[in-house]
């Protein structure tokens, strides 16, 4: 990802899981136009786990998971971001029966 490319937008529907590997993203929000940065995550942040976690609980007419993003993210620095879908994690979920049981009581957990 260059730098000035957007990751997500505020209002659009998240569905991924992201992992910094390397470069710097900056989360901003928009107030009456005008752009304040919340924060800046660096190498090893792990982006948007509470929606990914919170949109498998909530799934759109489709069965696809969704939810809003609350910020926008975009890079300032050259980047590159791991992505993990409910699809794949699904699919690893169902290769390992501990791993799942990890994922559903964090997603019970968090958001009881």
């Amino acid at each position: 990802m260059q730098s000035g490319e957007i990751l997500q937008t505020a209002g659009k529907e998240v569905s991924e899981l992201y992992i910094l590997e390397k470069g710097i993203i900056e989360v901003y929000m928009e107030i009456e136009n005008e752009e304040f940065v919340i924060e800046r995550l660096f190498k090893g942040s792990v982006i948007n786990f509470e929606t990914f976690f919170k949109s498998s609980l909530n799934k759109n007419n489709s069965g696809t998971p969704k939810n809003k993003a609350l910020v926008s993210m975009r890079f300032i620095q050259q980047g590159v971001i791991k992505v993990l879908t409910h699809q794949r994690m699904e699919e690893l979920a169902s290769m390992n029966k501990d791993l799942m049981e990890i994922f559903n009581k964090y997603k019970l957990k968090r958001f009881k």
